[in-house]
């Protein structure tokens, strides 16, 4: 399973998800100003 994890969802929940082996794709890392429909597009 896939996430999505955006700004608002902080940096710790972020860290457990990569650290349990979760694949994760971060807003935060991409563009943490990106606009609801940019992040939608990813």
């Amino acid at each position: 399973m896939k996430f999505l994890v955006d700004v608002g969802v902080g940096k710790k929940v972020e860290d457990f998800l990569k650290v349990n082996g979760y694949d994760i794709l971060s807003v935060r890392e991409i563009d943490a100003c990106a606009r609801d429909l940019q992040i939608m597009g990813l």
